[in-house]
């Protein structure tokens, strides 16, 4: 799946998200994946490539971050607070490249829709995961 929103649409994940060991997940730079739950957390066995540019940043953001993405929850002028959303698990054998990205609001330190308890916003059992520039 490749991903290319530039801001304008995010993608909203709701309920959580798992990629298979045969699966990848490319996000162009500008692009934003919000995750709307404090459950919610992209579980990663296949690729990330999440590859922004300076000003451009991708983003991994809360529900209710209005600064990336605008107001998709609905609710009005709102900011953006630590634990909103689980966070990001690569699982041994995955892959990653995340370069000029912005990780947010994230490490709610609740159960995750996948059973961990109380997780780091990011953590890898991977050695095939590099982060270049992020925040």
């Amino acid at each position: 799946l490749r991903w290319a929103n530039g801001d304008e649409l995010p993608l909203l994940v709701e309920g959580g998200l798992a990629l298979g060991p045969a699966a990848a997940l490319r996000l162009e730079a500008g692009s934003v994946m919000k995750f709307a739950d404090v459950r919610d957390v992209l579980l990663v066995e296949g690729l990330v490539e999440a590859l922004g540019a300076p000003g451009a940043e991708v983003a991994f953001t809360g529900g209710a971050d209005d600064s990336r993405g605008g107001d998709s929850n609905g609710n009005g002028p709102s900011t953006a607070a630590a634990g909103q959303w689980a966070g990001l698990r690569f699982l041994a054998g995955s892959q990653g490249e995340l370069s000029h990205l912005f990780l947010g609001y994230g490490g709610s330190g609740a159960f995750d829709f996948f059973g961990h308890y109380n997780r780091a916003l990011i953590e890898s059992d991977s050695s095939a995961v590099r982060l270049d520039h992020c925040s």
